[in-house]
Parts: C-alpha cells; structure tokens; sequence
C-alpha cells in the first residue's frame, strides 16, 4: 500500500468519525513535492491521523478499562480485581496473569465499574472511583462518586477495595477445597471438604461456611465429623456491630449427634492494618447438645453459655494467608463448665496471581466437663487444594 492509499485508508478510518460530528476536511490546496506531484491537505491531515489512531491503541485505554497512576506519573490500563493487606490485583493484556502493584506506590486509580471499599477508619462506601466533576482533587486522592454524592479520600487512607459483581450491589467471596489421603498398612481413607460464601456490604456481612471429615478404615468402624457455621454482623459504626453467631457440629469421636449453637452480642474490629486484623466478639449463646442413645445418661441437654471470640486474619505480601478464630463458651447453666471451639488455616498461593490454594487447617474442640464417660476433646488436621473468588 503506497502513501496515498494509506492516507485514504486512514480517511475510512478516523475522518468519517469526525466528520459525523459536523467537521469536514475538504482539499483546498495542493503541496508540490520533490520529483515531481502533489501532496492535499487532505492527505497531510490524514497522515497525520494514522499516526494519533495507532498510537491511541497503545497509549490510551480501552474504554471501560481501569487506570492506574504511579507516583512517577506512569500509567497501566487494565482491570482492578480487589486491593487488600496492601497489595493492588491487577489484570492486563499487557502482563501474563495477574499483577501484584505495591499500593503504597500508586498516586490514584480511575475506573467507571462500581467497587466496595472501606476506610482505615471503618467506613465503608459503594460507587465508581474517578475524577470530581469539580476541581482541586490532588494526586494521590481518589474520588468516590456514589448515586447521590462524592466522597474524596486519600489514597493511604484505604484499608480494602473489591469490585461488585455485576447485579449485585455487595461483595460477594466464594470458596470451596478438598483434600484426600490413603494409608496402605491398615487401608485407611481419608477425604475432607471444606467451603463457605459471603455477601458483604456497607451496612452488614452475611456469611455460610463448612467443613466435613469422613474416615473409613479396615475392619473398623468409619467415622465422620461435619461443622456448619452462619455468620451475620450488622455495623452499627466503624468498628463496632452487632453479630451473630448459629453453630452446627456433629461429632463421632465425642459421640455427639448434633450440638446447636445459637446467640451472638457486639464485636468490635481491634485491629485494622494492612497486614493484620482483629475483631472480637461477646455475648451470650443458647447451647443444645444431643448425644448417641446409649452414650450418656442424659443424651439431652440444654444451657444457656457465655461468648467471648475473637477473629485474627494475618497476611504476608505475596504468598501466605492465615486466619484463626477462637471462642470461649463459660456455662452459665452449669458451674465450672467452660468449653472452646479453635479453628486455624494456614493457606499458600500455588501459583502466583491465580486464586488457587493449599491448605493446612487445625480444629481443635475442648470441653472441661463433658457428659460422664465421653471424651472431654477432639481435634483434626487436614490438608487439602481450594480455590476460592475473587
């Protein structure tokens, strides 16, 4: 293709573009070139715009695309995925799976998607992040636009940062993980299962989670243990709430048919770093347990039992995740009886940017007076691959 058909080529282009806005480019002077010819206006500007149009393609984002800023004024488009414990994930057809951009680094980030996010402070917001329709915003702010106002913040002032799925004017966070071992001496099977969902917005967290355990081994009898929890935390003001808390545990090891938990009280978020948090939990809690036939002298009991709790969530930069709870349950029915209920996960990303874990998980249950010829304890520890979203 010589330079006039590519002047043309361009005309089809980019001109038509500007033209359906009312500007024309008409030829009105011709410019002599060496050996002989001419060159139109026409064709000048068109040049010139094939030049702007591929170079658009390069410099300037797709629309819909986000934008990140560095501090030394360098620019990325792609797609936000969530900011949390300091780290920005980032996807870009330009970067082979997902990035990893140091917060501390970037000046701002622009994106017309809607995102969750909440303050160092506690507060929580939900709406686009961009530019003010007024003035004066600095460089290292960002611009909240919500439905119905602006909220300017700065950059260090932002704890964590999600997108919405779309429909959805929350966060929502799945994951599911499995695991299975075999022992050849005695023939022993082992699978594991574990999971939960949470919808988080502004005003309240709602979340479901699970774990089962099944054991088959020869000439033995197979056990099994299952564990479901429901969780919901209302927020009543940046670090305080009111919570929640519905327990099921079924237990071979302790013989225990199905043990009922329900009740909750105020938490209060302790601890808000980039790097740790740390939410406690109080109240009271009505307690159901109900054993095999045969296995205690009364196979019902009910009480009414103390809540003391606390959630630590722990994160290294690039790789390591722990999250730990502990409740204490102190009997108010029965004197001196105090039980505890700890659950700690250990996980490590098995392939850099991708949402893909392996696990070490240790439960441990306690009971300082349990019924008459019943173990006072059980604890398990597993090892399994989940994944989890986003």
């Amino acid at each position: 293709m010589d330079i006039v058909n590519l002047a043309h080529y361009a005309e089809g282009l980019v001109v038509g573009s500007i033209c359906s806005r009312g500007t024309a480019l008409e030829a009105v002077k011709a410019i002599p070139l060496e050996g002989g010819g001419v060159r139109t206006i026409r064709e000048v500007v068109n040049l010139a715009l094939v030049g702007v149009w591929f170079g658009g393609i390069f410099l300037l984002p797709a629309k819909g695309q986000d934008v990140v800023v560095f501090k030394n004024g360098d620019r990325l488009s792609g797609t936000i995925k969530y900011l949390d414990h300091g780290q920005l994930i980032f996807s870009s057809p330009l970067i082979d799976g997902d990035a990893k951009l140091n917060w501390r680094q970037i000046a701002r980030v622009e994106s017309e998607r809607v995102f969750q996010l909440q303050t160092i402070a506690g507060e929580r917001f939900l709406g686009r992040i961009g530019k003010s329709a007024g003035s004066g915003e600095s460089a290292d702010e960002l611009v909240i636009i919500m439905s119905d106002s602006e909220q300017k913040l700065r950059r260090n002032e932002i704890d964590w940062l999600r997108q919405t799925v779309a429909g959805l004017s929350g966060l929502l966070e799945i994951s599911v993980g499995g695991g299975l071992s075999l022992t050849k001496s005695n023939n022993q099977k082992q699978f594991n299962a574990d999971g939960g969902v949470s919808y988080e917005t502004p005003g309240y967290r709602a979340a479901f989670s699970f774990s089962s355990i099944f054991t088959t081994q020869q000439e033995t009898v197979s056990t099994n243990r299952q564990n479901f929890r429901l969780e919901f935390d209302k927020r009543l003001s940046p670090r305080w709430g009111l919570g929640a808390l519905g327990d099921f545990l079924t237990s071979q090891e302790q013989q225990l048919d199905l043990r009922t938990i329900v009740g909750g009280g105020p938490t209060y978020d302790a601890i808000r770093r980039e790097r740790l948090n740390l939410r406690l939990i109080g109240g009271l809690v009505w307690n159901n347990e109900r054993y095999d036939v045969g296995a205690t002298v009364t196979p019902t009991e009910n009480g009414l039992e103390g809540l003391a709790g606390l959630y630590v969530s722990w994160f290294r930069f690039r790789q390591w995740n722990l999250d730990s709870t502990l409740f204490v349950f102190p009997s108010i029915s029965v004197a001196g009886r105090v039980r505890m209920d700890w659950n700690t996960s250990l996980k490590y990303r098995l392939i850099r940017g991708q949402s893909l874990w392996w696990n070490l998980s240790q439960t441990v249950n306690l009971d300082s007076r349990p019924p008459a010829t019943l173990p006072g304890s059980d604890y398990v520890t597993t090892t399994s691959i989940s994944w989890s979203f986003p």
